[in-house]
């Protein structure tokens, strides 16, 4: 494929030509009545090649005109009918250039974006996001992204996500910002769809190891009670007990110790009836202990009660934390702490082992420990609250947890107005 002249090359070219061709006319053509035949032959020849060469520099100056043109209608046409939306915006948000598919997104003609801020076609919620964004950007060098809330000229919500670059000057100052936005409003349907199908497999799991629990207590404990009872007035009956006789009460001791353990387990009974921070006292001080570890439980939490819903979250994520450090954190103690902060509940789980890289380890799906951490981000989001894990290898690791608290009985969700995203 040829190169396509540069029309600017092209075009000094010929103006410099011409300007050659004048000089060389105005400087001969007093001497033209005193110069031969055959010097008259050679300046017509001249004076022709130069035409004909002016002609062809005007022919090539056409041709990257045309070429320079389509070109541009080339890039015009993928850039308006690209699938995404592309932006160019000042340091504070106003969008300078946009092309038609971001307009399509944004819901309104490409002439009202320019010169406007993006944050007038957002949800207020996500104008604090995109504030955000751009500020992080500033300081932050690489591509980054948000999820952004907009409604169209109907009303209907719709997602958007936001991926950026800053664009800096020689002094490093910013100067703009390029954006891609796509839809992914189908995306977080599904999200939610699932987080639906989760809420209510946690509930059905919850209720299912309640009734589990309960059967464990009430039917099999009240058997293998009744069992002891018959085996030690046996026992006591018997001039000499005899060695199986011995062993069986033994192994129905044992079992029963188990039983009540399996049953405390699936769902201590403190946790319903004295409430989280029995239920975490007791967790530390006697389950805790048959991990290995060394468990230290501090709290200072009044009532009242938060709800049942956000107790049980709370304590499973407890349970996961203390169970990934059990595994993992290559360390024998652990700290628990459970605070209250106004109206939310704050609850840290600590250790000093060798600690992970988090964003690594949650990327890793095949990873169990993957798997408990995403489990604890998807049960407070169901709460509506937030965890926050802070880690890096050979440092332990930190576990946060945030969640308003609510009236007994009551919990809001992550999709409740209100709740930040």
């Amino acid at each position: 494929m040829s190169a396509t002249p540069d029309p600017k090359t092209a075009s000094a070219r010929t103006d410099a030509l011409r300007q050659r061709a004048e000089e060389r006319l105005r400087l001969t053509d007093n001497d033209v009545p005193r110069m031969s035949s055959t010097e008259v032959r050679r300046l017509v020849h001249e004076l022709q090649v130069t035409q004909i060469e002016l002609h062809m520099q005007n022919e090539e100056l056409q041709r990257a005109q045309a070429e320079l043109t389509a070109a541009r209608d080339r890039y015009s046409d993928l850039y308006d009918f690209a699938p995404v939306g592309y932006l160019t915006l000042t340091p504070a948000g106003v969008i300078v250039e946009a092309n038609l598919t971001a307009a399509s997104l944004l819901g309104t003609e490409r002439a009202r974006l320019i010169g406007s801020l993006l944050s007038r076609f957002l949800e207020m919620d996500a104008r604090d996001t995109l504030y955000l964004h751009l500020r992080r950007g500033m300081v932050k060098k690489g591509v980054r992204r948000c999820d952004l809330a907009v409604r169209d000229t109907t009303g209907t919500p719709r997602w958007l996500q936001m991926e950026s670059t800053v664009v800096r000057d020689a002094s490093g100052i910013t100067t703009q910002y390029h954006a891609a936005i796509s839809d992914i409003t189908a995306r977080k349907e599904a999200e939610q769809v699932q987080r639906q199908l989760t809420h209510q497999l946690l509930a059905v799991q919850e209720h299912e190891r309640r009734h589990l629990a309960r059967e464990l207590h009430d039917e099999v404990m009240q058997t293998l009670t009744a069992l002891q009872m018959n085996l030690d007035r046996v026992a006591h009956d018997a001039p000499m007990v005899p060695e199986p006789l011995r062993t069986s009460m033994a192994l129905v001791d044992d079992l029963v110790d188990q039983i009540r353990t399996l049953s405390l387990e699936l769902r201590p009974t403190m946790l319903d009836e004295l409430g989280l921070s029995a239920a975490l006292e007791w967790y530390c001080r006697q389950q805790v202990p048959r991990l290995g570890l060394r468990a230290h439980y501090t709290h200072a939490f009044a009532p009242p009660r938060p709800s049942s819903v956000v107790e049980t979250a709370c304590f499973r994520v407890v349970q996961e934390a203390i169970t990934n450090v059990a595994k993992h954190a290559h360390t024998d103690e652990v700290w628990v702490d459970l605070q209250r902060e106004d109206t939310t509940l704050h609850l840290i789980v600590r250790d000093h082992g060798k600690g992970f890289a988090v964003e690594a380890t949650c990327q890793r799906a095949g990873q169990q420990v993957g798997i408990g951490l995403r489990g604890m981000e998807e049960r407070m989001r169901l709460v509506g609250g937030r965890l926050d894990i802070r880690s890096t290898p050979g440092h332990g690791t930190e576990i946060h947890v945030w969640v308003p608290l609510t009236p007994m009985g009551e919990v809001r969700h992550a999709s409740d107005p209100g709740t930040t995203r």
